[in-house]
C-alpha cells in the first residue's frame, strides 16, 4: 500500500493551495489598479519563465514524446490555459473594480464565478461525450446557473441588465473547464502532469508575448511596493507553487478527490477579500454565491 497517498501532508498542501488561489483574487484586483489586464497576464508568467523552462528541460524526453503524440491537445491547452483563462479573468476583474457598483466586491465576485469551474468541467465533459451526467448533476448545473445569472444580471433576471465585468470573468472557468477535458487523455499517459503543464504555459505565453505593451515601463515605475508584492505572489505562489502542489495532489489522490478542494477557493476568496481589501458583497452576488456553491457540489458529485 502506498502510504503517501493518504499522508496528511497531501491534504494540508491542497488546503494551502486553495488558500493561495483564494487570496489571488484580491491580489489580482490590487495589481490591476496599476497594470493593464494584458500586462498582468504576461508578467505573472515572465517572472517564473526560467523555472518553467528548467522543469521542461529536466523532463524534455517525456515532454517531446507527448508533444509528438498530442500536438493539437497541447496547443488547445496552451490557448485555454493561458489566454482563454487569464485574459477574461483579468479584463473582467478590472471592469468590476472600475465600476462603482462593484468596486467594493470585485474580488469576491470573481472568486465566486471562478468557483463554478468544476461544474463547467462536468458540463463540457458531457457535451464532448467524455462522461455522462445524472439527473442530480443536471439539477446542480441548473441551480449553479441560476446563481451565476443573479450575479451577472445584478439580481435583475427579468430586465437582463448584464454586468459585463462578471460576464467576462465567467469565461475564465469555462475556458479552464474545456482545458481540463482536453488535457485528460494526455495526463493519463504521463507520470506527472507538471512537466507537460509547464510546457503548455510556455507555449501559451510565447504567443501572447508578441502583443505590444507600450506603457509597461511607466506602469511598473509607478507601482508601489504593495503592488509588487501582490504581483510576485501571483507569479510565485498562485501560479508556480500552486501548479506544483496541485500536480502532486492529483498524482497521489486522483483528480476526483483533489477536485473537492476547489470548493474551498470561493470561501478563501471571500475571506481574503474582506481581510485584505475590506470588500463587502452586495445582496445579489451574495444570493448568487449561496446558490452557486451547492449547485456546483451537486453537479460534480459522482453518480452512485
Amino acid at each position: 500500500m502506498d502510504k503517501t497517498r493518504n499522508s496528511p501532508w497531501v491534504h494540508v498542501a491542497l488546503v494551502f493551495t486553495a488558500l493561495v488561489w483564494g487570496a489571488s483574487y484580491p491580489a489580482l484586483k490590487w495589481v490591476l489598479a496599476w497594470l493593464t489586464a494584458m500586462e498582468v497576464a504576461l508578467l505573472r508568467f515572465w517572472l517564473i519563465l526560467p523555472i518553467l523552462i528548467a522543469i521542461v528541460l529536466l523532463h524534455r524526453k517525456e515532454v517531446l514524446e507527448q508533444a509528438r503524440r498530442f500536438p493539437v491537445r497541447i496547443l488547445l491547452m496552451a490557448f485555454f490555459g493561458v489566454a482563454g483563462y487569464h485574459l477574461p479573468l483579468n479584463y473582467g476583474t478590472k471592469i468590476l473594480a472600475e465600476n462603482p457598483e462593484n468596486a467594493r466586491s470585485a474580488a469576491m465576485i470573481a472568486s465566486i464565478l471562478v468557483g463554478t469551474l468544476p461544474a463547467w468541467t462536468g458540463l463540457f465533459a458531457r457535451v464532448l461525450r467524455v462522461e455522462t451526467l445524472s439527473a442530480r448533476q443536471w439539477l446542480g448545473q441548473g441551480i449553479a446557473l441560476i446563481g451565476v445569472s443573479l450575479i451577472i444580471t445584478r439580481g435583475g433576471l427579468l430586465n437582463l441588465e448584464i454586468n459585463h465585468g462578471a460576464a467576462l470573468v465567467l469565461l475564465a472557468p469555462m475556458a479552464w473547464g474545456i482545458n481540463s477535458v482536453v488535457s485528460r487523455p494526455l495526463f493519463l499517459q504521463v507520470r506527472s502532469s507538471l512537466p507537460v503543464t509547464a510546457f503548455c504555459l510556455i507555449v501559451g505565453i510565447f504567443f501572447l508575448s508578441f502583443v505590444p505593451l507600450p506603457g509597461l515601463g511607466e506602469h511598473l515605475a509607478a507601482m508601489p511596493a504593495s503592488a509588487w508584492v501582490a504581483l510576485v505572489f501571483l507569479a510565485l505562489f498562485s501560479t508556480l507553487i500552486g501548479y506544483i502542489i496541485w500536480a502532486m495532489g492529483v498524482k497521489r489522490l486522483g483528480a476526483n478527490r483533489s477536485s473537492l478542494y476547489i470548493y474551498l477557493i470561493p470561501f478563501f476568496g471571500l475571506l481574503m477579500s474582506v481581510l485584505l481589501l475590506d470588500e463587502r458583497l452586495g445582496l445579489a452576488p451574495l444570493l448568487g454565491g449561496l446558490l452557486v456553491l451547492p449547485g456546483v457540489m451537486m453537479a460534480r458529485r459522482a453518480k452512485s
